[in-house]
């Protein structure tokens, strides 16, 4: 699985593109350990922004399973969801930047 990450309003635009390798390992992982992935702190440009961006997947996956099993149509535990994050870190340039942080990340 791969995610893609853009900031279309920096110049140059930014693209970060995170692959998630072996995937089917990393989501048992995080299915059954609530455990958050991280790309640790990335630069954005020069001088630019430090930013790092997470992923998790929340939910009860087992019991989703069990009751879904059970009876399909009076299931009542939500499914197991994809969350992205995005956090922005202190940096050494950030007297040179703009604040507060306005821009649009996307992850198409």
């Amino acid at each position: 699985m791969c995610l893609f990450f853009f900031l279309p309003q920096l110049l140059p635009v930014f693209e970060h593109i995170w692959k998630l390798q072996p995937y089917s390992a990393l989501r048992k992982s995080l299915l059954f350990n609530n455990a958050t992935l991280s790309t640790g702190v990335l630069s954005v440009n020069s001088p630019g922004y430090k930013i790092e961006l997470m992923i998790s997947i929340k939910g009860d996956y087992r019991e989703w399973r069990r009751q879904l099993l059970k009876d399909e149509s009076n299931c009542t535990v939500p499914a197991p969801h994809l969350d992205a994050m995005f956090r922005i870190h202190h940096g050494e340039d950030d007297d040179l930047l703009a604040w507060p942080f306005k821009n649009k990340v996307n992850a198409p």
